[in-house]
């Protein structure tokens, strides 16, 4: 066999980034998106500041052309740059396999394509297509990753160190990507530094590199200096604790926690199916992959199985609902020693049983890419209509209030069509200027003057504080989602259409449910937007007719099921709230689905007053969301009603000490360690948490207790701050005037 000392290895490399990149930028929408699609493109669009972590490398790298072309091409230049930049992962996984199974004497042009068609197998696959048709970071810190592992491949011989000091340099920006990239890349190079032990010379140039890649990061707090018109926290995060707590992602540390034996089993099933997902019966091709990789580099082999472990663990011990997007170096690991092992077996095969399999080769990845395309390919007619009908009604003076996901509205207003508008306000949940009593009370006022516009994560927030419901709704309450309802006044209703053309696109795709823009989403979103609307105006009647219209459009989808199952406990029909619950525990593809539909099942349980059935559904409950403290709740009020208030007593105070101190838990705790006699406990833990949040209940239970204890000027200082928030309260003026006849 013909050597030819590597030189194929670039053209796999770059045959497949071809194939690739062309895949992707073919199926990108070149129009907008949705989820934090808008945060990203407006924040590199302005050299702003994107949600925690911050992303720098990430946004840096999207602005290059968002800098330089048309804002009316800003879309496009966002889905087209990352589908570029996500097309390195299934090139650089392509020449790692080629590399480590070529040997010495299998560099020919046969096992070159087949490495090429292994690259383009897993360039096809759901999870890998999905990150280069969303403009999102995971896709770019796999490519980063895996550069780090081609980097550290085992072919190199003698004592060139630079391969190491340019992997860590690719570990230090990793930071500015995503931190698990990070972390992933740094057990690579430890694990790997270890068993080969560098000069010291190169470690120091190997810190040195990862510090220069570090440096990325001072883009935040440099560009927060500068104050651009896009910044996550809108205050900036120019101190030095502001900016650490943003780039280390301190907000989602609640996230983390120990999984129950039933959570973990859960987990494992969900990543051993998305690595099935990826290849099929290819993957059974890795163990012996790794025992290749074994037998050329024990130091590379212990890294891989370093980084399969610890993705395995955090995908454990993390939770957030697109955990799903976290597996994605466990499915490329596993599938890159599946490649190796593949193309060594090819490579050693002889000439006829090569033409065989090349050709079921060819076949696997040809039907591999057609059958994934009407599922991945993105609609950009659809997504430019959908936008258009967001941006047209904003032609005059308003406001608008984003939540948490939602911040690629902020794009559509401030960048795209509309410009610089002073007249248009914007206002974030996440301000740190503006919680959210501040921001309900501002749409209050604001909403007799001009158009406010609020998303479902805002109306989420305060849709259970009674007061702001009954204040805004003679007001003309604005709700901006994707339809257009007015509570009072002009109506212009911009819904009809849209669900239309989203009806049109499911009866032309009626065979793939599942494709990202066959418009189910959308007509999801309308229908469910709506009943929320209408169940924030105490309109239950019509808020159930559209849970209900959801539900029926996509009977096999967990979340309408679930909004569905809410809706009937609220209405007080328990069986159809348990065949709804049930249908979602059918359809959902993770726990985060999963506990929500076990809490209402025990919920319906509960109100029938089987308790018996409601805690065994509630302790499901608890055991898929460990570190949720509504689950907790849910299982303490079960408790207390069985007259278990020890047990009651123990949930709660787990809950608390996971750090969920929700004003409900710490009544019910406080109103427990009263009936023990422990009041003076009780309010100490009234005390430690009335000032984190701003619930009117727990203020007044703190006054009253104050009041017991004879504070009454401090009592009145808590019912005067109660007040502000809910001024319509009569059980706040109640206690107000209570405490002015007795001369206070």
């Amino acid at each position: 066999m013909k050597r030819v000392s590597g030189r194929f290895g670039w053209l796999v490399f770059a045959a497949t980034y071809v194939a690739a990149a062309a895949l992707y930028v073919a199926s990108a929408a070149r129009a907008p998106g949705s989820g934090d699609w808008g945060d990203f493109v407006a924040a590199a669009s302005v050299l702003g500041i994107a949600h925690p972590t911050g992303y720098a490398v990430y946004l840096q790298i999207l602005a290059l052309p968002l800098l330089i072309l048309p804002a009316a091409w800003a879309a496009a230049a966002a889905d087209v740059t990352n589908a570029l930049v996500v097309a390195l992962a299934p090139a650089l996984l392509a020449l790692w396999a080629y590399r480590l199974a070529r040997g010495d004497g299998r560099d020919d042009v046969a096992v070159a394509v087949f490495a090429v068609a292994a690259g383009v197998f897993f360039a096809g696959a759901a999870s890998v297509w999905l990150e280069a048709t969303s403009v999102e970071v995971y896709g770019a810190a796999l490519a980063l990753l895996l550069g780090a592992l081609l980097l550290l491949e085992p072919a190199r011989r003698g004592g060139d160190g630079r391969p190491f000091v340019a992997a860590a340099l690719v570990g230090g920006l990793a930071a500015g990507v995503h931190l698990t990239a990070f972390a992933y890349v740094f057990v690579l190079l430890v694990v790997w530094g270890a068993a080969r032990r560098p000069p010291l010379r190169i470690v120091c140039l190997a810190a040195g590199a990862w510090a220069l890649g570090l440096s990325a990061a001072l883009f935040l707090p440099l560009r927060a200096v500068a104050a651009p018109p896009l910044t996550w926290t809108w205050t900036g995060i120019s101190d030095l604790r502001t900016f650490v707590v943003h780039a280390t992602g301190r907000q989602f540390s609640y996230n983390f926690r120990v999984p129950t034996e039933m959570l973990a089993a859960l987990r494992l099933r969900e990543l051993f199916a998305a690595v099935w997902r990826s290849g099929g019966p290819f993957v059974f091709l890795a163990p012996l992959g790794l025992w290749l990789l074994w037998r050329r580099s024990r130091a590379a082999a212990a890294a891989v199985v370093a980084v399969l472990a610890l993705n395995a663990a955090f995908l454990l011990f993390y939770d957030i609902p697109d955990l799903a997007r976290y597996q994605l170096p466990f499915v490329a690991f596993v599938f890159a020693c599946a490649a190796a092992a593949a193309v060594a077996l090819f490579g050693a095969a002889g000439p006829k049983l090569r033409a065989v399999v090349g050709v079921v080769a060819a076949a696997a990845v040809a039907l591999s890419l057609v059958g994934e395309w009407p599922r991945q390919r993105r609609d950009p007619e659809f997504l430019s209509y959908y936008g258009r009908q967001i941006v047209l009604p904003v032609g005059y003076r308003a406001v608008y209030i984003s939540g948490t996901t939602t911040s690629n509205f902020l794009y559509w207003f401030r960048q795209y069509t509309l410009g610089q508008r002073p007249d248009v306000e914007l206002y974030n949940i996440n301000d740190d200027r503006f919680d959210i009593d501040k921001l309900a009370a501002l749409a209050w006022r604001e909403a007799g003057a001009r158009r406010v516009f609020a998303d479902y994560f805002f109306v989420y927030q305060t849709h259970q504080r009674r007061t702001f419901c009954r204040r805004g709704r003679p007001a003309g309450f604005v709700l901006e989602v994707t339809d257009r309802d007015v509570a009072a006044g002009d109506a212009r209703p911009l819904d009809a259409e849209v669900l239309a053309r989203a009806r049109e696109l499911l009866r032309a795709r009626r065979d793939e449910p599942g494709r990202p823009t066959d418009g189910l989403a959308l007509a999801l979103s309308v229908w469910e937007y709506r009943a929320f609307y209408y169940e924030y105006r105490d309109e239950p009647a019509r808020a159930k007719y559209y849970f209900v219209r959801a539900a029926e459009l996509a009977p096999g989808t967990a979340m309408p099921q679930i909004n569905l199952a809410r809706c009937y406990i609220d209405e007080g029909e328990y069986e159809k709230a348990r065949r709804a619950a049930r249908a979602a525990i059918v359809a959902a593809d993770g726990g985060h689905m999963k506990y929500m539909a076990y809490a209402y099942l025990a919920m319906a349980a509960q109100a029938e007053g089987d308790l018996d059935a409601a805690l065994k559904h509630a302790r499901v409950a608890v055991a898929l969301k460990p570190h949720d403290g509504k689950t907790h709740r849910l299982a303490a009020g079960i408790y207390l009603e069985r007259g278990d208030r020890e047990n009651a007593k123990r949930e709660l105070e787990k809950t608390l000490d996971r750090g969920y101190n929700d004003p409900d838990a710490v009544m019910m705790l406080a109103k427990i360690y009263r009936a023990e006699g422990r009041g003076d406990e009780a309010f100490a833990l009234l005390a430690e948490n009335v000032h984190q949040y701003n619930d009117v209940r727990l203020m007044n239970a703190y006054a009253l207790a104050l009041i017991a204890r004879g504070r009454y000027v401090e009592a009145k200082a808590e019912l005067a701050r109660a007040a502000r928030i809910a001024p319509y309260s009569t059980e706040i003026r109640a206690n107000l005037a209570r405490l002015e006849a007795m001369g206070w």
